[in-house]
């Protein structure tokens, strides 16, 4: 019983790659908020809008996950 397997493609290098991107653009991004929210904003006002960023988007990817929605549902509209 000689079995072998190998692979034809693998795309996990391609993913990570793509993962590393998207963090890299998402942090550049939100530097960049966050540098205009202090800029015409008062620093209180503009750290509590910039620390609201974060929470309402980790609150939308839970209630997404808890209606069973995917980002590709939400991408389709």
């Amino acid at each position: 019983r000689d079995v072998s397997i190998s692979l034809i493609r693998a795309r996990a290098e391609a993913i990570s790659d793509r993962l590393d991107i998207l963090i890299d653009n998402a942090l550049v991004g939100l530097m960049l908020v966050v540098a205009l929210l202090f800029l015409f904003l008062n620093a209180r006002t503009a750290f509590w809008v910039a620390a609201g960023i974060p929470v309402a988007l980790m609150a939308a990817i839970a209630l997404m996950y808890v209606g069973g929605l995917t980002i590709n549902m939400i991408s389709l509209f």
